[in-house]
């Protein structure tokens, strides 16, 4: 029960709505109508952050590495000189691959003849317009490969909340409609049972700007946010004429 209140406090304070928490039953819980709310934003992505990767050989791994990390660090400095910010810029994790010649035909047992090392590291765009810019920036400077560009937005807790807020509103509604059918008054709220919170991320396919295009890249439609709510309420005495008043539906701040 403790849960419960705590539940509808929250939901009080996040969607600006005055709930009133039901009171405790020694005899059971009172009759009731029972909802399901839904909500799905689609997110509108205004920064993206880009995993590219850099190799080096040499003929032992100590050496690889070191100039792996050299040429890592150039590639930072000249990300730093062109505008990133230092906190966009993150270090990643490495590979080491020993190159030998087992399959080379008189060769008993494998030869290792040298060491290929791979770096990764990552960094922040948060504006999409200098998107197409920098990935031609970080070829210029020396790295390898893009491995990853994936796009989000900048507040996805706010977008989380407007997801449960309008969860909720959607199952205000439909309680009202079920009380407004049975001819009854819709009472107080008694619980809200937070059933799903799921980020659904975009297609594949959708990930990877075309970075030729000659106009800013905007970005596609990132993720999905998609929330739902099990919702009860009290029922209320039946109206004379057989309708319900309407209560006031839960909404945001935002």
């Amino acid at each position: 029960m403790r849960r419960t209140f705590l539940m509808i406090a929250a939901a009080s304070a996040l969607c600006g709505n005055t709930l009133t928490h039901a009171q405790n039953q020694s005899l059971g819980p009172p009759p009731g109508i029972t909802v399901t709310g839904t909500a799905e934003i689609k997110i509108r992505p205004n920064m993206a952050t880009v995993r590219f990767l850099v190799h080096t050989d040499a003929d032992t791994a100590v050496a690889a590495i070191q100039q792996n990390q050299q040429r890592l660090a150039q590639i930072v400095k000249v990300l730093l000189q062109n505008g990133v910010a230092a906190e966009d810029v993150q270090s990643g994790d490495f590979s080491v691959t020993p190159n030998d010649n087992y399959d080379e035909p008189g060769v008993v047992g494998p030869m290792i003849l040298d060491y290929t090392v791979t770096g990764a590291a990552k960094i922040t765009v948060r504006n999409l317009s200098n998107l197409g810019q920098l990935l031609d920036l970080l070829a210029k400077a020396g790295a390898h490969r893009i491995a990853e560009i994936r796009f989000a937005s900048s507040d996805p807790a706010a977008l989380r909340q407007e997801a449960y807020c309008q969860a909720l509103a959607n199952a205000h509604k439909n309680a009202e409609l079920f009380a407004r059918s049975a001819g009854v008054r819709l009472g107080q709220l008694l619980a809200i049972q937070d059933q799903q919170l799921a980020i659904t991320p975009p297609p594949s396919s959708n990930l990877l700007p075309n970075i030729n295009a000659p106009q800013p890249i905007a970005g596609p439609v990132g993720e999905t946010v998609s929330a739902q709510l099990v919702v009860r309420y009290a029922i209320g005495a039946a109206r004379a004429d057989g309708t319900a008043s309407a209560a006031k539906p839960a909404t945001s701040n935002r």
